[in-house]
């Protein structure tokens, strides 16, 4: 399998004729990276151990495992199951689309492809996978967001409750205090110098006939909040905009100067958590539609009252203004984290350019001390033996060539280059004996010396932590498409890119150099020729032909 770039979409094609996958590679390698290979259980075998591609191009036609098999196999393996399959192929039966579809195909493209019929439906299906991932993350991320949500409700809940008992408990030892010393049963407000939260819960009682003021008084006594009382609507708001931690409001409605309606709807900007109630002997319809409408009341009770009914009605209030202070305060406290998430992300958007500032100088200075070693390592090669130093020099040529032609990025290019300089580098150790003759003329002994130098070049420059990226494709060029080369005897998209385009430009250079006469460009590209499909893969084939006629010199 050979990955063009890691920075697009990857695209795997599976197809049997090397000029088929020649057209798509053509067709595609501007927009996306590719990955290909020339057998079903090639492909198998090489998504179980590589990065999966977004989507895979497959030909349904192919001997020992067909494209409905290899697609069958893709949708049992949860690892490979969701990468979406296209269908290429020459078949137009409807028998045929059925079957891959029932294989798990997500759409089928007749043969000979149209090259916009296919970048359309190729990226259709690359977005909707796209959005898929998308959604995927959003919800997982929803989940954990509702976890954690759930956790902090029951925290604050928790929170609340703690609160509650403590100010209960507070309120208690107060009331008991002023039973001993004969204190009046209004309770007086809270002190200015304790914290809100700490200060006791108070309801506001307002109405023009003392009795009923009084009655309220006793009826509420014991229980665990304060109680003011105003004899109108005007001395109710005066003790709102003194106080703060006013949980309810239970007034009249039929008073002198201001109605209950109107003294609550003013109330509402004054103290606008505080729960409304209006209790009233006077219970018209009328009068309960403008409680309900100007002054936010939650309840209408009627006189005379039953005094189990009317507490339990107060206590729910008073628990109605306590989780709506509550919500007010984790609402200011997530506007406060908003704010300073801006001006975290500000921060950390200043740090990452800064990083990335430094990153590009080291980067700079990693190029330069990386053009550095290569420069001494291939001086070190020129020192010993003048002929190979030579060749690597060409071969490197002819490798840039076929980089340009094959448009892969700059990246790509230099370490390719890097890699041709010194793709020899194991040979420097060898004994003359073996610099000096051809292949065919060594021993037994000297064949296997010989072929032990991809893996000596390999370990050279791993050793400097700059070229190790290079390594693997110096092991690979002797790699033959075929599977007949050496070190490892690997075959097609198992070989590194940058092996196989080494290897050819090396057997460019090392054939021309073998021709005399001015047709001599001719013979290597008909050798290059009569090569691809064994010793190098055909896709490289038109790339080789510009090198030879760019590069190549009398």
């Amino acid at each position: 399998m050979t990955t063009l770039s890691p920075l697009r979409s990857t695209i795997l094609i599976v197809d049997d004729v090397p000029e088929n996958i020649t057209i798509l590679l053509n067709m595609l390698r501007d927009d996306y990276d590719l990955q290909y290979a020339t057998s079903g259980h090639q492909a198998l075998s090489l998504l179980a151990k590589a990065k999966k591609p977004d989507l895979i191009l497959l030909d349904a036609m192919m001997p020992m495992m067909d494209g409905y098999e290899v697609c069958s196999a893709l949708k049992l393996d949860a690892a490979t199951s969701h990468i979406p399959v296209i269908f290429i192929t020459a078949k137009t039966g409807v028998e045929s689309e059925t079957q891959a579809l029932a294989a798990g195909a997500v759409d089928f493209i007749h043969k000979p492809i149209n090259r916009e019929v296919l970048c359309a439906r190729v990226k259709v299906h690359l977005e909707t996978e796209q959005r898929v991932k998308a959604l995927h993350l959003a919800n997982t991320e929803l989940t954990e967001w509702n976890s954690n949500l759930k956790s902090r409700v029951i925290q604050q809940t928790a929170l609340v409750r703690q609160k509650v008992e403590e100010a209960h408990q507070r309120n208690a030892r107060k009331q008991k205090e002023s039973d001993v010393v004969g204190s009046p049963a209004k309770t007086p407000p809270p002190t200015p110098d304790k914290p809100l939260s700490d200060r006791p819960l108070t309801i506001l009682c307002v109405d023009d006939e003392q009795n009923i003021l009084n009655a309220l008084t006793r009826l509420f006594h014991g229980e665990p909040f304060q109680v003011v009382t105003a004899s109108s609507g005007k001395e109710g708001l005066a003790i709102l905009e003194k106080s703060n931690n006013i949980g309810l409001i239970l007034s009249d409605h039929r008073m002198p100067e201001m109605s209950g309606t109107d003294f609550l709807q003013a109330a509402a900007t004054v103290s606008p958590d505080s729960s409304k109630m209006i209790l009233t002997g006077h219970a018209d319809m009328n009068t309960v539609i403008g409680a309900i409408n100007q002054g936010g009341i939650i309840c209408l009770l009627t006189k005379p009252w039953k005094d189990q009914e009317l507490l339990e009605t107060v206590r729910g209030g008073l628990q109605r203004y306590q989780l709506a202070k509550e919500n007010r305060r984790e609402k200011e406290e997530l506007a406060a984290w908003n704010s300073n998430l801006k001006s975290r992300l500000l921060q950390q958007t200043a740090l990452v350019r800064q990083k990335v500032e430094e990153a590009n100088q080291q980067n700079d200075q990693k190029t330069k001390s990386t053009e550095d070693i290569v420069f001494l390592l291939a001086d070190l090669l020129d020192k010993r033996h003048r002929r190979l130093s030579a060749h690597s020099r060409t071969v490197a040529e002819l490798a840039t060539s076929m980089v340009k032609q094959l448009r892969l990025p700059q990246s790509r290019s230099e370490e390719i280059r890097h890699a041709a300089l010194l793709h020899d580098i194991g040979l420097i150790g060898v004994s003359d004996r073996l610099l000096a003759n051809n292949m065919e003329f060594l021993t037994t002994t000297d064949t296997a010396e010989y072929r032990t130098h991809p893996v000596k070049g390999q370990e050279l420059v791993d050793t400097f932590e700059e070229l190790r990226g290079i390594g693997l494709l110096i092991r690979h060029h002797h790699e033959a498409f075929d599977g007949s080369g050496f070190p490892d005897g690997l075959a097609g998209g198992e070989i590194s890119l940058g092996g196989q385009i080494i290897h050819l430009a090396s057997f460019i250079e090392s054939s021309f150099t073998q021709l005399t006469g001015d047709d001599a460009k001719y013979k290597v590209s008909r050798k290059v020729a009569a090569c691809m499909g064994t010793l190098f893969d055909p896709t490289l084939l038109a790339a080789a032909g510009v090198a030879i006629r760019e590069i190549l010199t009398a």
